[in-house]
């Protein structure tokens, strides 16, 4: 998939296609909240192949895989592990967004697509004008994040079984 800017664009301006964002961590929120958001963000197409976070580099951007899917990988000197294959409304970048670190993996296209991303000014910005779609945005995030340090400690426990 290629979509030139003008397409990203008109895209933007668009009657937003409700069906298409309600995914994920925007899945909760109502219709015109979830409008409001993601008038806010921007949608960014992305190939084969392609880094949209490389591992080490400052991240404070939320993503929200619309189209595609993306493989999540972590390395090292000694070793590259591959995380997770996120696809249509799987989120990453929360991490970045609570804590000013730099990003702890790289995530590339696996199959192109698209996502919606949104920076953090801009998500703090909607949480103070919708502060109960903001806390249900977070609560959400924070799901996300719970359930994959669980998934990770449960393939800790297994690798020290062997």
């Amino acid at each position: 998939m290629n979509l030139s800017t003008e397409a990203v664009c008109r895209d933007r301006l668009a009657p937003i296609d409700r069906a298409r964002y309600a995914v994920g961590p925007l899945q909760d929120l109502t219709d015109p909240n979830r409008e409001e958001l993601v008038r806010l963000g921007q949608i960014t197409p992305f190939e084969e192949g392609e880094v949209l976070v490389r591992q080490g580099t400052p991240q404070n951007t939320l993503y929200v895989v619309l189209e595609g899917s993306l493989q999540v990988r972590c390395s090292s000197p000694y070793s590259i592990i591959d995380l997770a294959i996120l696809g249509r409304g799987e989120s990453f970048g929360e991490m970045g967004l609570l804590d000013p670190m730099k990003a702890s993996a790289s995530v590339f296209g696996k199959q192109a697509g698209s996502t919606w991303n949104i920076s953090r000014d801009q998500l703090e910005r909607f949480a103070r004008i919708h502060p109960f779609s903001g806390m249900a945005l977070f609560r959400c995030l924070g799901v996300s994040l719970t359930r994959r340090m669980r998934k990770s400690e449960d393939r800790l426990i297994r690798c020290s079984e062997r």
